[in-house]
């Protein structure tokens, strides 16, 4: 598992300097209108840099929670704001693998990936799909899926994909149920064809 912690380290620090050198560049969204007074949207990528400083701030609170369970000690006394601490922070983590449980290096493999993440699916990057819940239709109430009937349907817009996040949730080929957005040759409304669902 030391090893996972360090991959998922390394892999956030090198998605941290992508997102550095794209701090500067506004995203381009052609159908969007701007509104406000001219000059009043900061001079910088304001998605980029939430996800810059979250993960800044979440490698501090990691590294902060793995040396108390590792020492036991509650007087760290952190680390400063700058991007070496940055770096400092990714390399203690990285290093407590070898010392913590399995399960604290799991958790904390999936956070640094949660970081990684949030970078990729922005959009100056869009490296990663991003799956989204499904709005509440008219009865107040997201759609259930047809296999498991729990309200777990995620919607990739990018790919006009619908599909269940319930983990054991299969159809009828066994596969992850999955369904393409189409519009309705009859009346032009939005219709889901389902792959393996009767």
């Amino acid at each position: 598992m030391s090893d996972e912690l360090a991959r998922a380290c390394e892999e956030l620090g090198a998605w941290l300097a992508v997102a550095e050198t794209l701090i500067a560049e506004p995203d381009i969204i052609p159908t969007a209108r701007t509104t406000g007074k001219p000059g009043s949207r900061p001079p910088w990528n304001a998605s980029v840099a939430y996800a810059i400083t979250d993960a800044h701030a979440g490698l501090r609170q990691l590294e902060n929670e793995l040396r108390l369970e590792v020492t036991g000690r509650h007087h760290w006394p952190g680390r400063g704001g700058s991007d070496a601490n940055t770096i400092g922070s990714m390399k203690a983590i990285a290093a407590m693998g070898t010392v913590v449980s399995r399960q604290q290096a799991k958790e904390a493999a999936r956070r640094l990936a949660h970081w990684a993440d949030q970078i990729r699916q922005l959009p100056a990057v869009d490296d990663k799909e991003k799956w989204e819940k499904i709005r509440a239709g008219p009865d107040g109430m997201p759609p259930r899926c047809p296999c498991c009937r729990n309200f777990s349907l995620r919607v990739n817009m990018t790919r006009g994909l619908v599909s269940c996040w319930t983990p054991d949730c299969a159809d009828e080929d066994g596969r992850r149920p999955q369904a393409r957005m189409e519009i309705n040759r009859v009346d032009g409304t939005p219709v889901l064809v389902w792959r393996g669902v009767a």
